[in-house]
């Protein structure tokens, strides 16, 4: 862990989000890849035209051709600034099924999160993959995407946890069978992402999204359009009113206070001599 630096606010988390954002988003344009802002992003960009005010994250979708096609760029063509890297399956620390593109002069703590310790402030990247149309096989399919995501998780050495006796227990014991099976899991994970990519259906979605609605018509990802979103232009689905509706129901309406989240578990901090 480094040494404890300058503490980073929520206007400069923003600021730093914002930048990673504007680096993707010219390398999309200039390699005519296309991405849409998704979730509480994208209904803060309609709702906002920006960050809802208590949200301190951005994320962003592809469809799975060009989610390869941006990642093989980003690995292999230099295309990102020095003060910016890359966690996803590529990398040996990302034990989840998305990318995250982080600032590296940042670091975090946190007592929740012992899975993306070696990244920074960043941006999330979720690939969209096709789905079964039938809403019944498609939520059986995404929860047994969670029992590889589950072991791959085991692969780290996870802290005890105060209370969980039994839950440690578990996973104590499941890490020991697949500590060193890091690189099949992944592959694992990646195929089944991908069972539906060859097959003939008419939805998409992120497998693994907490969202029960995360279920969406193939067809409204093939057409998108700019937006702003804070000082930036980015990219949308054109159809944002069909994927917030479904997602969120009455998506222009705020919601009660109990219910605006933030990841208030983590802390972010510039590392020794890159503080700004």
């Amino acid at each position: 862990m480094e040494k404890k630096h300058q503490e980073i606010g929520l206007a400069e988390i923003h600021k730093i989000q914002l930048n990673i954002l504007k680096n993707v988003d010219e390398i999309c344009r200039h390699y005519n890849i296309e991405y849409s802002l998704i979730g509480g992003s994208l209904l803060g960009a309609i709702r906002h035209k920006g960050f809802i005010p208590w949200d301190d994250d951005i994320d962003i979708m592809l469809t799975r051709d060009n989610y390869e096609k941006l990642f093989e760029l980003l690995y292999n063509d230099d295309v990102l600034p020095a003060n910016l890297d890359v966690m996803d399956f590529r990398h040996k620390n990302a034990f989840q099924p998305y990318a995250k593109i982080f600032d590296n002069r940042t670091y975090f703590e946190s007592d929740l999160d012992y899975v993306n310790t070696a990244s920074g402030v960043y941006i999330d990247v979720f690939p969209y993959d096709a789905l079964p149309d039938e809403k019944k096989k498609s939520n059986k399919f995404r929860m047994r995407s969670k029992y590889i995501d589950i072991l791959l998780v085991a692969v780290i050495k996870r802290p005890w946890e105060k209370g969980k006796f039994l839950k440690n227990i578990f996973l104590k014991f499941l890490h020991l069978f697949v500590k060193n099976k890091y690189e099949s899991l992944v592959s694992k994970s990646t195929q089944y992402s991908r069972k539906y990519e060859k097959k003939e259906t008419n939805s998409m979605g992120f497998i693994r999204s907490r969202y029960k609605n995360e279920h969406f018509p193939k067809k409204i990802f093939d057409f998108y359009e700019d937006i702003s979103f804070e000082q930036l232009t980015v990219r949308k689905i054109e159809d944002h009113k069909k994927y917030l509706g479904d997602l969120y129901g009455d998506y222009m309406k705020l919601p009660p206070m109990e219910d605006r989240e933030s990841h208030d578990f983590y802390k972010w901090y510039w590392k020794e001599g890159k503080e700004k």
